[in-house]
């Protein structure tokens, strides 16, 4: 479909042009009774939004709040966003790696008609989607040429990050309002000693940082700061190192939805681009993310409240935003040394953390 995506900018010409005196007329009129929001469907994508959405929840207070999204993350959704309804959501052309569920080309949305619908995903398919559903005012992102099928369409691109391009359709009717972080929910915690987690998986072999590395690391770190227990946590089939294993093996614990709870009692997580950045980032746990070249740094890059205790290591080979899922080098993260990750470890443990003294 990217393909066709010159085509359907060209088509939706007339769509941009009209756009502003409908955007007028939208913001001048009384504020939207029924809402739906259609969000990313990657895990990770959909931590990046919550924030955002939460923000959106804030400018239709009394509204009708329909939320389309992955299956896999309603019920973490739902913590935040109790009176919204959450309706599961997988297109048929999403990759058939991250679910079962059975996709269709059209959410089963609770009702047929809506005030205004807002498609976040920026694609061909999913603005054909927002087109069939009843709707006096359509907003979206256009990355693909999706504008054809909207009454109003941000542009959408590298360069700026992924928060504040989702934000941009709520921006019309508030222009500065900002992403809102949920706090971290209560998880009960042992009493023990505090946690440095790993996470080695990520969604394709482009991100992933050696293993070899990861273990070399884990070596480092028992010796570095003994007082501190190490747990690896992410899907079950993600790899672990040969040698000495963590302290606490939590691979294939919880669902998605509940992947926050693995970080518990965690004060530092090392992990690659991954869903587990994101989430460390969302509520503010210090996180090393090894960055690849696959990706643009800026528009992707793990954020939070806390945006000192992010910190992304990447280097910038000449192949950057290559975009690849598998890659014969892997250079980008080859070059970055266990040195540099544990010289960034010292550095968040003693800033976050009173068992500071304990670090070498």
């Amino acid at each position: 479909m990217r393909i066709l995506a010159p085509l359907f900018k060209f088509l939706s010409r007339s769509a941009r042009n009209r756009g502003p005196q409908r955007i007028r007329e939208l913001c001048l009129g009384p504020r939207p009774d029924s809402v739906l929001i259609t969000i990313p469907g990657h895990l990770g994508d959909m931590v990046i939004a919550l924030p955002v959405v939460l923000a959106a929840a804030s400018l239709f207070p009394g509204a009708s709040l329909e939320i389309c999204l992955n299956p896999a993350m309603i019920e973490f959704y739902r913590r935040f966003l109790p009176d919204a309804i959450l309706t599961p959501w997988m297109p048929a052309w999403f990759p058939k790696r991250e679910s079962n569920v059975a996709r269709h080309w059209k959410p089963r949305t609770k009702r047929s008609s809506y005030d205004l619908v807002v498609d976040l995903r920026g694609e061909l398919q999913s603005g054909l989607a927002a087109c069939r559903i009843g709707a006096r005012w359509r907003l979206g992102l256009d990355e693909f040429g999706s504008s054809l099928f909207y009454d109003w369409a941000a542009p959408f691109g590298d360069g700026e990050s992924q928060q504040k391009q989702l934000l941009q359709p709520f921006r019309l009717f508030d222009a500065d309002l900002e992403a809102q972080y949920p706090e971290l929910p209560e998880i009960s915690d042992d009493g023990s000693r505090p946690v440095i987690a790993f996470a080695t998986g990520a969604g394709c072999p482009s991100k992933r940082w050696p293993i070899a590395k990861f273990a070399e690391l884990h070596h480092l770190l028992k010796e570095d700061a003994p007082g501190y227990k190490t747990r690896i946590v992410g899907a079950s089939e993600d790899s672990l190192w040969t040698g000495a294993a963590p302290d606490q093996d939590w691979r294939g614990r919880s669902k998605a939805s509940e992947a926050f709870s693995d970080l518990s009692g965690a004060k530092l997580l090392i992990c690659n681009d991954s869903f587990y950045g994101h989430l460390a980032a969302l509520f503010g746990i210090p996180v090393i993310v090894l960055f690849s070249a696959a990706n643009d740094l800026e528009r992707w890059r793990a954020r939070g409240p806390k945006a000192e205790s992010v910190q992304i290591l990447s280097t910038r080979p000449e192949c950057q935003g290559c975009r690849q899922r598998v890659c014969d080098h892997l250079r980008c993260l080859e070059d970055i040394g266990v040195q540099d990750v544990l010289r960034a470890a010292r550095r968040l443990l003693v800033l976050n953390g009173p068992e500071s003294e304990s670090i070498k």
